[in-house]
């Protein structure tokens, strides 16, 4: 199974991206379209999160994502559902479908942040 797989080797890369889109160059020239999009991918190490009032505390976390609802959790469910965290040790971004003066205005900025 996964999780069998992630036990022996915890080591994990995440995407995530954003944007959809349709961008072109040239109306006419159909190798001018693209997508525009930001991505940005994690390496790190997925640890496995075994404390029960750390497990009901992120299920409280996921759940607020969907609903307003409060739940109570039986200890059951807690004991087995799997949760996980990931430490990342690196990451990169890109942007694809930029202009080329877009792009360099987005470096522009990047460096700015930086700084």
């Amino acid at each position: 199974t996964h999780l069998a797989v992630l036990e022996r080797n915890n080591r994990v890369c995440i995407t995530f991206c954003i944007g959809d889109e349709l961008v072109y160059q040239n109306e006419e020239v159909a190798c001018s379209y693209r997508m525009r999009s930001d991505s940005t991918v994690c390496r790190g190490r997925v640890e496995f999160i075994e404390d029960l009032t750390e497990k009901t505390n992120v299920m409280h976390i996921m759940m607020s994502k969907y609903t307003d609802r409060e739940f109570a959790y039986s200890m059951p469910s807690i004991k087995n559902v799997k949760v996980w965290k990931i430490e990342i040790e690196s990451f990169s971004s890109k942007s694809f479908g930029l202009t080329h003066q877009e792009f360099l205005a987005k470096k522009e900025d990047q460096n700015q942040a930086h700084k």
